[in-house]
């Protein structure tokens, strides 16, 4: 169990946090936080004297932020409770909702005012610096959500308005759009092309229409659709992962809708009451649904529920689930709970979630130890879910492409873009391609991930297409683009683990041509950059390149051991054809390699530097080679002819007598 214990400054009291089972980095936005925390085994608990507003995780899992009465927004460090940094200091009289960008960037917050300012702020997620301040709204924000490129924010407000902003520049692209009560959620599609707004309305009975589809392009209307959302901040809907139905979460009910149509597909009562909101799990196979004090899980496909409901004390106001599905945070009057749903849900609905990726737990140890096979019929059988056809197809495309089934890999990763299109659809495409060995076609379809609006990770997407360049044998460009990558991202440590595979990769090919020089220059660099990162992006590209990062620092030095002999033996025989300086740089480079025996390179290069009289660094070597091995005799004869070209006479001697008794006390039979 780790403690966290941060001094709160002002009017601020302290703020406990117990961890029996660490979840992902979470970010609570709290009304104030005093008083302690108290937790049992798989759950942490955060005691407040206010209301837990919303609550979000978000996927480092370094520091853990909470903001506060006054506008406050404070951080801490996860692994030793200390305070980081100034916090972040809104304008707002709370911070009343928030949002963070699919890319990780952008902390996007609510403000709720009597008397201040009014609107959305937005600030770097990593630095906690303001980047952006939205105004134009009149009145408190209830709602915030990101589209799925991060370009564009929407807001809904007190005033019934709705609005969609521009991220780069804080302009009003689309609104206000008028509603009929406060807009409490608004949502983009998982394309980005359409985005829900759902507003309290009380009695539909009047006419009010609850819950609207728009364009996102250009704020035109698409759908009405009447319903019952209670007139309070919620998460009320939720889109399906292709988008073709909604779903909305009030008054103890969920319906399901069907988003072109607006026509009522199924509906289903959920314990609890209101209010109540709606989430759907990252790996598309569960629904979470707070209302009242519960929270329940059901079935994406077949709406049934799954494993046991979770009870609470007083109401719920806000819960999210972490990045891997595995842990789910509730907020309430006084308190935010972390729970693991290990025990909760049946273990087939608690998966690996990676980077547009999303595999069981089977699947993805099948994957990590090699057995191709195996997971290609597990996600068979994922194909059959509706839900999961998108991305299972994706994902087997990527295992028939590791397994070189060219053909079929094409069909799959067709099928997965025709289903849905989707970031891992377009990779798999891509991969599929370079093993048919449609290069150029190859890349151009991977840059459809940018033109599609789908790319929520650029600088990881850039990565991953220099891979494929590297793949299509363009090696020397791929590693160009990676070092231009390293230049300009803060967080290098992925970037120059790529580049080092990569040159390790390449190295092999130089030295299976004889070009050892070059081989050298690519694996030293690659060696002077360990260590290494490890994490889930490299698992990624683990499981679709099948590039093996583990022991990669091992795995280079044995590359570089490789090319000692190499080295050694030209310069042996730059000795023999009497060209000293070649030999001398030949003997320099196999040194550079840090060779386990040193000691027989040194004695060569010494007597390369006695053939042309640079005795000093003749001798130099001689006595490192006598440190590196002292029982040779070896270093001791070139101790001598150093010692004897520098008139040194009497050490000279000496160095040869030791040369002597060496060589007779050997039981080496090719010394004596």
């Amino acid at each position: 169990m780790g403690q966290l214990h941060a001094a709160g400054a002002g009017y601020l009291c302290p703020l406990t946090l117990y961890f029996y089972q660490a979840p992902s980095l979470f970010l609570c936005i709290v009304d104030g936080m005093q008083s302690t925390g108290t937790g049992r085994s798989g759950i942490i608990e955060i005691n407040s004297q206010h209301e837990m507003c919303a609550v979000l995780f978000a996927e480092d899992g370094k520091q853990v932020l909470g903001g506060a009465s006054g506008g406050l927004v404070r951080r801490w460090q996860v692994d030793d409770g200390r305070e980081v940094g100034e916090p972040i200091r809104t304008g707002g009289e709370h911070v009343h909702v928030a949002a963070l960008s699919p890319d990780r960037k952008s902390l996007a917050c609510g403000l709720w005012s009597g008397y201040g300012r009014k609107g959305v702020e937005v600030w770097d997620a990593k630095a906690h610096k303001e980047i952006l301040d939205i105004k134009g709204q009149t009145s408190s924000v209830c709602a915030v959500d990101f589209s799925p490129d991060s370009t564009k924010l929407a807001t809904g407000t007190y005033d019934y308005l709705a609005f969609i902003w521009s991220m780069a520049t804080g302009e009003m692209l689309i609104g206000p759009l008028q509603h009929d009560g406060y807009v409490v959620t608004v949502r983009f599609s998982p394309t980005g092309d359409r985005f829900a707004t759902a507003s309290g309305v009380e009695n539909p009975d009047l006419g009010a229409k609850a819950i609207r589809i728009y364009n996102s392009e250009n704020g035109v209307q698409l759908l009405n659709i009447p319903g019952r959302i209670r007139a309070h901040y919620s998460k009320s809907l939720a889109w399906s992962p292709d988008g073709r139905q909604l779903f909305s979460a009030s008054y103890n009910e969920v319906k399901c809708f069907d988003s072109s149509s607006g026509s009522l597909l199924s509906q289903w009562s959920v314990p609890g009451g209101t209010p109540a909101s709606i989430s759907l799990s990252y790996n598309k196979k569960f629904i979470v649904v707070s209302a009242g004090n519960s929270l329940s899980f059901w079935d994406t496909s077949t709406h049934q529920q799954i494993g046991s409901d979770i009870k609470h004390a007083r109401t719920i106001f806000s819960f999210a689930l972490s990045p891997n599905d595995h842990c789910i945070a509730t907020g309430e009057l006084g308190k935010l709970t972390l729970r693991s749903l290990h025990g909760i849900l049946p273990s087939l609905y608690l998966t690996v979630n990676l980077p547009f990726m999303c595999i069981d737990d089977a699947e993805f140890k099948s994957w990590t130890q090699g057995d191709l096979t195996r997971v290609e019929q597990l996600l068979t059988k994922d194909i059959a879910d509706p839900s999961l056809q998108a991305l299972a197809f994706a994902q087997r495309s990527l295992v028939r492409s590791r397994l070189k089934r060219w053909d079929m890999a094409m069909d799959d990763a067709k099928m997965s873009t025709l289903v849905q299109r989707s970031v891992i659809g377009y990779i798999a495409n891509a991969v599929a391609r370079i093993g048919n060995g449609d290069h150029e076609s190859a890349i151009r379809v991977f840059d459809l991930v940018f033109t599609d609006g789908l790319a929520t990770d650029n600088n990881f997407l850039l990565l991953i297409k220099a891979i494929i360049v590297f793949e299509c044998g363009k090696h020397h460009d791929a590693i160009s683009r990676v070092d231009d990558l390293i230049d300009i991202v803060d967080d290098k440590s992925l970037y120059i683990t790529v580049r080092a595979q990569m040159s390790l990769l390449l190295a092999g090919m130089l030295l299976n041509k004889g070009d050892y020089d070059r081989a050298m220059e690519l694996l030293v660099r690659a060696r002077d950059a360990i260590p290494f990162q490890s994490g889930a992006r490299l698992v990624v590209i683990s499981l679709i390149f099948g590039w093996d990062f583990d022991r990669l620092d091992v795995a280079i030095r044995l590359q570089l051991q490789g090319c000692i002999k190499p080295f050694e033996d030209r310069g042996d025989a730059a000795v023999y054809t009497q060209n000293p300086n070649e030999a001398i740089l030949q003997y320099s480079s196999a040194l550079s390699l840090n060779p386990s025996n040193t000691g027989g390179l040194l004695v060569k290069r010494s007597k390369a530097r006695a053939m042309i009289e640079l005795w000093e660094e003749a001798l130099k070597d001689a006595n490192d080679a006598i440190e590196a091995d002292s029982q040779s005799p070896w270093g001791y004869e070139r101790r001598h002819a150093a010692l004897h070209g520098l008139q040194r006479y009497d050490e000279a001697m000496d160095a040869f007598t030791r040369m002597l008794s060496l060589i007779e006390g050997s039981v080496d039979q090719d010394i004596r």
